[in-house]
């Protein structure tokens, strides 16, 4: 909350422009609020049109995801005579799944069947690929295509699925999504794809400095020991070393190489930074890992160590099976 709010008003606290009638923790409220702002953009009235429905997944994937290029989502929707819908295709993460569902009966699609699948499924064993040749990595596999990157011989790549015509849907190794041929990519297994040198001093003294903040209370937007957030703690504690990084998580995202996804945590090293989903499928949180399954975290009530570990004091369950990927700012 800004220092000039008048202290006579009732509290309100404003996230990405939603007002919330005081500070809010509640992630349910959250979504509520942001899926009934983003209906009015779109039907005002709230009340969903069947003949407008490749309408509203173009715009789920625009307001609730953003950019679709680092996000696999490819989803139809079926519409029956008995005005039943049944949802096809796939995605990456199960909020995006459900938070498709929520947006479409939000918008009295009540009759709705959901059968999109979530990948890697888990028949699907080529799990780490490493690139033999140059290759690009495109937006779909049939022409005209949109070269979105292109791999190098030696890039380490997530492939998600195999199509039937030659190609991989993958991860390329800033995030990307798209496909490449399959025959330019050799399957790898775990430790080949994990092999990596230890932090360098740099890392070190950004999560020194991190620490340093321990215990420091939770402020939405600030970046000192007086109160901060968590892309507030990556960016001021990195930024001291010559990392200069975006202000907030979803920002932050972009850069560094992927090294973990949410069904591969083997390769997290000391320093990545880690990323987490919201219930409506964007990315909203982020924190520095520390070993050991333990991360530096700034959340509510304030800086704390909580862990990926089940079996520690420190486990959060809500963050363990919301975490996205991780990326890796030095090599």
């Amino acid at each position: 909350m800004c220092a000039f709010a008048d202290p006579t008003t009732k509290p309100v606290e404003i996230r990405r422009g939603v007002v919330f009638n005081g500070p809010t923790t509640d992630p349910a409220e959250r979504q509520r609020e942001a899926l009934e702002r983003i209906i009015k953009k779109i039907e005002p009235s709230g009340v969903g049109d069947p003949t407008r429905m490749s309408i509203y997944l173009d715009f789920y994937k625009r307001e609730l995801i953003g950019d679709s290029r680092s996000v696999v989502i490819d989803v139809r929707a079926d519409w029956r005579d008995d005005d039943t819908f049944t949802l096809h295709g796939f995605v990456e993460y199960e909020e995006h799944k459900a938070a498709l569902e929520a947006f479409l009966r939000k918008l009295g699609f009540n009759r709705l069947g959901n059968e999109i699948a979530v990948l890697p499924d888990e028949t699907f064993s080529t799990r780490y690929g490493r690139v033999k040749s140059p290759t690009f990595v495109c937006d779909r596999t049939t022409t005209p295509q949109e070269n979105l990157t292109q791999c190098l011989p030696g890039d380490r790549i997530y492939p998600l699925r195999k199509t039937d015509d030659g190609f991989y849907l993958v991860h390329a190794p800033e995030g990307y999504v798209g496909y490449v041929r399959a025959g330019d990519v050799e399957p790898i297994d775990a430790a080949a794809f994990h092999k990596s040198d230890p932090p360098s001093d740099t890392i070190e003294k950004a999560i020194a400095s991190a620490m340093e903040l321990m215990g420091t209370k939770y402020v939405w937007g600030g970046l000192t020991k007086d109160g901060v957030d968590c892309s507030g703690l990556v960016q001021s504690s990195f930024k001291k070393y010559g990392i200069n990084l975006p202000r907030d998580a979803d920002q932050q995202s972009y850069v560094g190489r992927l090294v973990a996804t949410r069904w591969d945590r083997d390769g997290l090293r000391r320093g990545d930074l880690l990323y987490f989903l919201s219930r409506r499928g964007a990315i909203h949180h982020t924190a520095i890992y520390l070993g050991d399954g333990k991360y530096l975290e700034a959340a509510s009530p304030g800086v704390k160590i909580t862990s990926f570990n089940k079996s520690d004091p420190a486990y959060d369950p809500k963050r363990d099976a919301s975490f996205c990927f991780a990326k890796r700012l030095l090599e």
